[in-house]
């Protein structure tokens, strides 16, 4: 190899090592920005949940408001008397059941939530690796450009 071609050779082996290894490197740190704001998504759909279980739960009541004023203006109307007996009972059992309702609606939006944060935490750590494997990537393109670099130099590139 001449001195221009083995010049030339050396500049391109440096060069790209260089832009691979820093593509690698921002790669790297671009899938960790999204795998951060995927867990900011994440987080925020965690709480959104929870304050739509309140806004379910103030559903739920407001239900059994309705319901049990039906009841009584029914028994009412028929001149029964509402705090013994059936109607009591009807009453009573309307309110378990909204209770009921209310515990399972909590429930549920606590499961909902904490899947969505470990889910966010996944995230976070994905994140994490992401940046660390672009670093790797970077400095093991680095190494091997070293190495073809060193070849070139040393002409062992010619056997």
């Amino acid at each position: 190899m001449t001195v221009d071609n083995k010049n030339f050779a050396l500049a391109l082996t440096g060069s790209g090592a260089a832009l691979q290894s820093f593509g690698s490197y921002a790669a790297g740190g671009a899938n960790a920005a999204i795998a951060r704001r995927n867990a900011a998504i994440t987080e925020q759909q965690a709480r959104v949940r929870l304050a739509q279980a309140g806004f379910d739960i103030q559903k739920i009541n407001r239900e059994k408001a309705r319901v049990i004023a039906g009841q009584r203006t029914s028994f009412a109307g028929q001149g029964v008397a509402l705090g013994e007996g059936t109607p009591l009972a009807l009453q009573q059992d309307t309110e378990r059941q909204a209770m009921l309702d209310v515990l399972a609606t909590e429930n549920n939006a606590y499961l909902e939530a904490l899947g969505l944060r470990r889910q966010a935490q996944a995230y976070k750590y994905e994140s994490k690796l992401a940046r660390r494997g672009g670093a790797f990537n970077a400095l093991g393109q680095l190494g091997a450009g070293g190495a073809d670099y060193y070849k070139i130099l040393a002409g062992l590139d010619d056997e």
